[in-house]
């Protein structure tokens, strides 16, 4: 084509023929120049927006513009401006975008206008960015040290927050952030020198946790120091340490070991594992004991780790002694908690609770029991366990119970262990049940056919080793054989297992004997009018059978008494021999024991039943005092419930309730008074027993302070009928605080 016919193309196209003529000039020259450099072609193919507007990009980069929220641009050096109305892009708004030239009417419009990437434009800017970083930090991933860049350009920014390798941009500083983050903070996997030192720091961390400080350890720029000596200037990132540690060691192979006299700033106790023993023994198992100083926190303290099935087995008092190196604190503690009156005999409380620590060694009972007796010896002054208000002081003086599962999985955590018991301790039996061996989970049992029964069964819950005792339980016409988590309530039913199994085993007798109850007539009347029992007494009883006639169960509760005294007459049966040979002994004295107990129950009935008779005749104040006294006594299932030995002091008590009424009116005074005392006595007993009942956990000590309390109402109440036992108010007391 002709320049002539060139030159008519272009006015028919509407196009400048000199500018298509300069384009032209300009590509042959470019071309020209770059046709002999290396890394340079020409392209096959026609170039694609990207490639054009990345290269017009480089003569208009202060051409940009970043749109705002209402529509409008921001540009270079602060600038505002608009699309031109006109342009394609007046409605498509790209949020960057690139114009020929800028052009200001009514206001500033952007003319011959493209849509850019902000990447286009940081290659196109070059050395026009302004670049900072900030947050320099520690890449585990990648074992280097990065931080955060943003790139400006005339005050736009392209880029707001790219993570960047930081040594290539301040060597210095990258190596001070490898050293506090890789190593001082262990947060780098190299070589066995960070495990040796971390080990260090963590028995100093735990000692600090023990002794409740934080000075033992030395702080993080001491342990900084000790790297910046010996890593080289330049090393910044994982791979040039590993590199350089490696070359290193070769020569000095413990380098890098830190030594416990640098790292620890003062020596401790010999005794600190005495003091603060990693586990606590408890019935010759082992439980991990963790330390935790964290104030405030839920973990704060000593925390105890229990299987659920251990929550029966262990009595409250044990961990009322906390350890040794924390029961001069709490003794502090519980001192300080006493009511002003009582502890002003004990001032200087300091001097007072130093001396007791030092004094007092752990006992089979509660803590607060016996620093009550320490101070009623020392000062006269009447100081009662429960006095001390261990729920007020610091929860780092008070265990923390982390109950967990078959699988070692946490189902509970608390400072109060009677109510994790209660909510937790429930499901233990079950539990224990599933995972024992199925010779000790059998039901129907009619005849000792399962071998010796061993004293205590252990077993593993939650990684944990845990004891469970196998028991025979009362099933009515059957026996049943289970393991219990308690070893009390174990024995406690046990008791009247075999005794069922007696007495399925003398069949024949026993039969004869339900129909010959001697005055069983008149038993049953009276028994038929007697009110409930009372529900925190359930657990008094070793068996929770029970038939719905009522004639019925008093025959049965008449005979299991009986059996029950003799298994206890004739000592511990764990095996066919020994049962075979209770059967031998005592089926000749059942009936005997059995006209006893019908001699005992025909009493009680016909005394109570008078008495209920005379209370109806009495002041109605009367009635309401020693009615309520009456039925704690006699009820339904009282038999079943009432060792035979306290069966037979059952006709004394009731007397002792009709010698109370004839003096009710001439010592009013006097009466009310003791009552109040006893009533307290009861208040505590009823509340215990509902706790006992809600956890399924026979006490032993319990059924005494129960009887010991009638015998305190007799000797309050009917002094000439004698107590069976020296017995007073104090007494009581102290046997209470032995128990709580």
């Amino acid at each position: 084509m002709s320049s002539n016919q060139f030159r008519k193309l272009c006015r028919k196209r509407f196009l400048g023929f000199m500018r298509i003529r300069e384009w032209r000039d300009v590509h042959y020259q470019l071309t020209r120049q770059l046709r002999d450099r290396k890394g340079y072609r020409l392209n096959n193919t026609e170039a694609g927006y990207d490639a054009v507007h990345q290269a017009l990009l480089t003569g208009l980069v202060s051409n940009i513009g970043y749109q705002d929220e209402d529509g409008s641009y921001r540009g270079a050096r602060n600038s505002r401006f608009r699309v031109f109305p006109g342009s394609g892009l007046g409605k498509r708004k790209p949020k960057w975008l690139v114009c020929a030239e800028l052009i200001e009417t009514s206001q500033l419009y952007a003319h011959h206008c493209a849509k850019v990437e902000p990447e286009w434009i940081e290659q196109a800017a070059g050395s026009l960015l302004r670049r900072s970083y900030h947050e320099p930090h520690w890449q585990s991933r990648r074992a280097q040290v990065s931080a955060y860049e943003t790139v400006l350009l005339f005050g736009l920014m392209l880029v707001g927050k790219r993570r960047v390798n930081y040594c290539s941009v301040d060597a210095k500083v990258a190596r001070e952030v490898f050293i506090q983050s890789a190593l001082v903070e262990g947060r780098f996997r190299s070589g066995k020198f960070l495990t040796h030192n971390q080990s260090l720091i963590d028995e100093i961390t735990h000692l600090e946790s023990q002794l409740r400080r934080r000075d033992l350890l030395v702080d993080d720029i001491e342990q900084f120091r000790f790297y910046d000596a010996l890593v080289p200037v330049g090393i910044c990132n994982g791979p040039k340490f590993e590199v350089w540690r490696k070359q290193a060691e070769r020569e000095t192979p413990r380098l890098l070991y830190m030594q416990r006299d640098y790292l620890q700033t003062r020596l401790v106790s010999e005794q600190i594992d005495h003091d603060f023993p990693p586990y606590i023994e408890i019935s010759g198992l082992r439980y991990q004991l963790d330390y935790c100083f964290e104030p405030g926190s839920d973990n704060d303290g000593v925390t105890v780790t229990l299987p659920a099935a251990a929550l029966r087995q262990v009595d409250d008092w044990v961990f009322s002694w906390l350890v040794p190196g924390l029961l001069a604190e709490k003794i502090l503690a519980l001192l300080r908690t006493l009511p002003k009156p009582l502890r002003r005999a004990l001032t200087p409380v300091a001097d007072t609770a130093s001396q007791y620590a030092q004094q007092i060694q752990p006992e089979a009972r509660a803590l607060e029991s016996v620093l009550a007796d320490r101070v009623r010896r020392d000062t006269n002054v009447a100081v009662k366990a429960s006095d001390f208000a261990a729920e007020l002081i610091a929860d780092h003086l008070r265990f923390n119970f982390n109950v967990v599962d078959d699988a070692g999985l946490p189902t509970g955590m608390g400072r109060n262990f009677s109510e994790l018991r209660a909510l937790l301790g429930t499901a233990v039996p079950d539990r224990a049940t599933e995972a024992s061996a199925t010779e000790f989970h059998r039901d129907n049992i009619s005849a000792w056919d399962f071998g010796t029964l061993p004293e205590v069964v252990e077993m593993l819950q939650g990684g944990l080793r845990v004891n469970t005792w196998p028991a025979v339980m009362d099933a009515g016409p059957a026996v049943c054989l289970r393991l219990l988590g308690s070893e009390h309530t174990a024995r406690h039913r046990n008791q009247a297992g075999v005794a069922r199994l007696m007495l399925l085993h003398e069949s024949g007798r026993v039969k004869y004997l339900r129909k010959k109850l001697p005055g069983f007539n008149a038993m049953s009347l009276q028994y038929f009018n007697l009110p409930a029992a009372p529900d925190a007494f359930e657990i008094l009883s070793p068996t929770s059978f029970k038939l719905a006639d009522p004639r019925d169960d008093l025959i049965d509760e008449i005979l299991l008494c009986a059996a029950v005294e003799l298994v206890e007459q004739h000592g511990a049966i764990r095996s066919q021999t020994d049962f075979e040979q209770l059967c031998i002994k005592q089926s000749a004295a059942l009936v005997a024991m059995v006209d006893q107990v019908c001699g005992t129950v025909s009493k009680v009935l016909a005394d109570a039943h008078g008495m209920r008779a005379r209370l109806q005749s009495a002041q109605p104040h009367q009635a309401e005092q020693l009615e309520p006294a009456l039925s704690r006594l006699v009820y339904r299932g009282f038999i079943r419930s009432t060792p035979w030995r306290w069966l037979q002091r059952l006709p004394i008590y009731i007397e002792a309730t009709e010698k109370r009424l004839q003096t009710m009116t001439a010592n009013a005074q006097r009466d009310q008074q003791h009552a109040t005392r006893l009533a307290r006595f009861d208040q505590d007993l009823d509340s215990a027993l509902s706790r006992a009942r809600d956890e399924d956990h026979f006490v032993p000590e319990l059924s005494r302070f129960r009887w010991m309390i009638e015998e305190l109402r007799v000797s309050l109440f009917a002094q000439s009928l004698k107590t069976i036992a020296p017995v007073s108010e104090k007494r009581l007391q102290k046997l209470w605080d032995s128990i709580d």
